[in-house]
């Protein structure tokens, strides 16, 4: 399986640095779709966290896609992703 980084990025006033963090994954797709639920739940715990925000998706040195946190909140991700997650940072949501 490939190894996604994805780093959390300000567009307006970027700042170029650490934060990157990971996890294997089987594509590009689940890559997205892994990086919309950190979208929410990150607005979920931080609900002052700016939209224009995004996270920047790499795969090496292939960017794969840079999804901004207006968009990861449109997304409808599968029960069992939500399931997975620590039941406190979801109780609002159950």
């Amino acid at each position: 399986m490939p190894f996604y980084r994805f780093q959390v990025c300000d567009p307006i006033n970027p700042i170029d640095g650490r934060g990157h963090d990971g996890a294997a994954l089987a594509d590009d797709i689940d890559a997205m779709l892994f990086a919309a639920g950190v979208v929410q739940r990150l607005v979920q715990e931080h609900p002052a966290v700016p939209r224009t925000w995004a996270i920047r998706i790499t795969e090496d040195a292939r960017q794969v896609s840079v999804l901004p946190f207006e968009a990861g909140l449109k997304v409808l991700l599968r029960p069992n992703w939500v399931r997975d997650q620590p039941a406190e940072s979801h109780e609002a949501w159950r």
